[in-house]
Order: structure tokens, then C-alpha cells, then sequence
């Protein structure tokens, strides 16, 4: 599936799957399940709101103490938008006592950003996939 955006001449980019550009997967470690829950609800009842926020879903393994984060957006544009919206400027700071970010998975092309750690953790740039049951190639 090859999906357009941007502006006229801006190129061809590959999606991960269909309406996604990128997907992070991100490994917390919980200093606080109680405050981590509440972060998380928080968190999607701010993200649902956000155009081009295509997942975001959050796990839990309270035996091993982590978490997990799972988010997907359209477009670069989409990720820019949730980057500086309120999950980062406000609700972040708030809850920087619940949780250690152990390390960031990043899938799909995501052409243009940085390849650099995320969120201060160890992260993987995984690019597009190989082979994929979906149209993702």
C-alpha cells in the first residue's frame, strides 16, 4: 500500500498498514501501577481527539512490572500534532514519578525523522516490513 502526503512533489512513502505511516512500540518500566493507569487513561481520553492518531492502546503486566504502549498515526503531520499536544506538554510531567521508559520500537518508513533515540530510551528503527499479509509493502 503506498499512500501520498504532503505537498505537491513531496514523494511516494510506504505505509505500515493501511491509514498507518508510523507505529512506536514503547516498553515502560512502572515505578507506580496506580499513577500508570491513571497516566494511560489519560493519556488516550487526550490522544482519541488527535486527527491521525490511528492507535493507541496500552498493557499492562503487573507481575513483571511493565508496560507497554502501542500507538500508530496516518502521517508525519499526525505525529507532529500528538509530539507537541498535551500528552507531552502537560499530562507527561505530570507523571514522570510512574514510569522509566526502558526502550522504543519504531516501524514504517517514517521518512524525515531522525533516527535517533526516542524519549531518552534505546530505540530500534525497524523501517518497513519485508513481508507482510497486508498491502504494507
Amino acid at each position: 500500500m503506498q499512500a501520498r502526503f504532503g505537498g505537491e512533489g513531496s514523494g511516494t512513502v510506504c505505509v505500515v498498514r493501511d491509514g498507518e505511516w508510523v507505529r512506536f512500540v514503547i516498553r515502560f518500566e512502572i515505578l507506580d501501577g496506580e499513577r500508570f493507569r491513571e497516566m494511560a487513561d489519560a493519556m488516550v481520553a487526550v490522544s482519541r481527539d488527535e486527527p491521525g492518531t490511528v492507535v493507541y492502546d496500552w498493557y499492562v503486566d503487573e507481575a513483571g512490572g511493565i508496560g507497554t504502549l502501542y500507538e500508530a498515526y496516518s502521517s508525519a503531520e499526525a505525529l507532529r500534532a500528538h509530539g507537541s499536544g498535551a500528552v507531552f506538554s502537560e499530562l507527561a510531567p505530570r507523571y514522570l514519578d510512574a514510569v522509566r521508559v526502558a526502550r522504543v520500537d519504531a516501524f514504517g518508513s517514517a521518512d524525515g525523522l531522525p533516527r535517533r533515540d526516542v524519549l531518552g530510551a534505546p530505540t530500534t528503527w525497524w523501517g518497513g516490513p519485508i513481508a507482510a499479509v497486508s498491502d504494507a509493502r
